[in-house]
């Protein structure tokens, strides 16, 4: 258990951000950044940055270990910190976009390190405290920047980022504690092309000849990819409703708004569906296929739904009309 906690406080750190949900906001009323320059040349860094890491992430943990590409995620994290508060301008943003895709891919080889650490029977209960760690750390840090921008008279937007550039340095520091590995990983693909070509097409074969394993992980590509860009351009577009509608200050969400409850909602829903495998206990081995493909093709209904040109529009109106003011 306490190996277990020393990998889940790193997360809990790092992911604990209170400017995260005012990242929008912050960028175009501090740093003066454009809705279209933020749309079309700071934020797309995030999102092709992300997938031109995430490979190259992989095979350099293949050569060179988990834990170095751990720590160059956590000093990509500290460039992203010092970037945002010291730097300026459109190409500083997208520098600092860039980072922070770094940092995110090697967020895959944070998650897979419990497995090189503990013995196979904890696997599940590892997997539910790291994901619930690291997304209480989310959880706790929206509701911490919700209630300064609420209650904090005249605060300055920049505060939430040195704030977070703390908490992101307490995971680096938090590294020093990180267990060593007792286990080998498994081959990744890439590293038996080099090595055992041969096999390759025996092992894909066989890791993918069940078919609702081949439909999962089709699934989970797009469905993941989705959810990176939602969340990627929520803020944007929920800060394009407040400006654009007159909302430049009220008495009790403050002159930023309620982004930080915002966040916290879904948040709430990601640590709770984090714990759902730990709460239902065996019934997952025996009924995985259903805990998990049902719940989520229904969330990936929801996702479409909402995706909807009219649909959208409605929420916006009602989010305009202050009927979510009550969240």
């Amino acid at each position: 258990v306490g190996q277990i906690l020393r990998i889940a406080l790193i997360g809990f750190f790092f992911n604990c951000q209170p400017s995260e949900a005012y990242l929008t906001p912050y960028l175009r009323r501090v740093k003066g950044i454009s809705e279209d320059d933020l749309d079309s040349k700071v934020w797309p860094f995030d999102t092709y940055g992300a997938f031109a890491f995430l490979l190259p992430v992989g095979l350099l943990a293949d050569f060179i270990g988990f834990r170095p590409v751990i720590f160059g995620g956590l000093i990509c994290r500290e460039a992203t910190r010092a970037i945002l508060v010291f730097g300026n301008g459109v190409t500083w943003m997208s520098v600092m976009q860039l980072t922070y895709a770094a940092a995110s891919a090697a967020n895959t080889i944070y998650f897979a390190y419990p497995y090189q650490v503990i013995p196979t029977q904890y696997f599940t209960f590892a997997t539910v405290i790291i994901l619930a760690a690291y997304h209480f750390g989310n959880l706790i840090s929206c509701i911490i920047g919700q209630l300064l921008v609420s209650y904090v008279t005249n605060l300055d937007l920049t505060v939430l980022f040195y704030i977070s550039w703390g908490f992101t340095t307490c995971a680096l520091l938090s590294f020093a504690f990180l267990p060593k590995p007792k286990y080998d990983a498994p081959m990744s693909i890439f590293k038996m092309l080099l090595t055992e070509p041969r096999n390759v097409v025996s092992t894909l074969h066989s890791m993918y000849s069940c078919r609702l394993i081949l439909g999962w992980s089709i699934w989970w590509l797009f469905a993941y990819g989705a959810h990176n860009i939602i969340m990627n351009y929520y803020g944007a577009m929920f800060e394009d409703v407040w400006t654009k509608n007159g909302h430049k200050e009220s008495v009790k969400w403050g002159k930023y708004g309620n982004y930080g409850t915002l966040g916290a909602i879904a948040e709430v829903a990601m640590t709770v569906g984090s714990l759902v495998p730990l709460a239902i206990g065996s019934l997952i081995d025996r009924y995985w296929w259903l805990w998990t493909s049902v719940p989520s093709f229904i969330v990936a209904a929801l996702y479409t739904v909402s995706s909807l040109p009219v649909v959208q529009k409605s929420v916006f109106a009602v989010y305009s009309a202050n009927i979510l003011g009550f969240c």
